[in-house]
This record gives C-alpha cells, sequence and structure tokens, in this order.
C-alpha cells in the first residue's frame, strides 16, 4: 500500500521517505438522519515526489467506513502536517 520513493541508484525504498504506523477509532455519526458507525483508519506517510504542477509533499492514507470506504490520501509539507 505504502511504496515509498524510490532511490534513483539502487531502486530501493529509501526508510527515510516512510513511516510505517496505523491508527483506528470507532466513529459515531449521522447521515440523512440515519444513525451508523464507522471505523477511520490513518495510517502510513509517504513522501511523494513532484510531478507535473504538484510539488513534493508528504502523503497520510486514510479511509472512513460508511463514507469514504477505499483509501485516500492528505498531502502536508512535512509529515506533522500531513
Amino acid at each position: 500500500m505504502h511504496s515509498g520513493v524510490q532511490s534513483e541508484v539502487s531502486g530501493e525504498v529509501d526508510p527515510m521517505n516512510r513511516i510505517e504506523f496505523r491508527l483506528e477509532r470507532e466513529l459515531q455519526f449521522q447521515i440523512k438522519g440515519k444513525h451508523s458507525r464507522g471505523t477511520l483508519v490513518i495510517g502510513g506517510l509517504r513522501r511523494k515526489e513532484k510531478t507535473g504542477d504538484l510539488d513534493e509533499c508528504w502523503a497520510c492514507a486514510w479511509s472512513l467506513a460508511e463514507i469514504h470506504t477505499e483509501t485516500a490520501e492528505i498531502c502536508g509539507e512535512d509529515p506533522l502536517d500531513a
């Protein structure tokens, strides 16, 4: 899931460009009057290289059952910002 950034020389993933962790929290929420429960999952940070108009950033993976079940990423300037 988290590939990190590969070294141009060796092709190996640089461990300084990836931080592995996983946080889970069950949440209760209401959608259109219907009460529901879902698990928020946050985990894994990786440095993303500049592509096109997008600058280099750190991306943090997340998903939320019932609302966004597929893993998505949010970016920041550094790991804490992401």
